[in-house]
């Protein structure tokens, strides 16, 4: 992953494969709350989506003062 452009496309991707799979093991569960598997997955997207966020805001350019 040396292209700058690839890193956050993998994890962009992996997040939505995760919110993905919780969502199909929530239509293919009981139908009662979601188990560990499913919150998991679900905060593990969050977490994922965030730390990029977080990331890319702090090395956007500056603005001149």
């Amino acid at each position: 992953m040396s292209d700058p452009g690839a890193r956050p496309a993998v994890l962009y991707a992996l997040a939505l494969a995760a919110a993905g799979a919780s969502f199909l093991l929530f239509l293919t569960g009981d139908g009662g709350s979601p188990d560990g598997v499913e919150f998991g997955l679900l905060m593990g997207s969050f977490g994922t989506v965030l730390y990029m966020s977080l990331r890319q805001a702090g090395s956007a350019p500056r603005r001149g003062r």
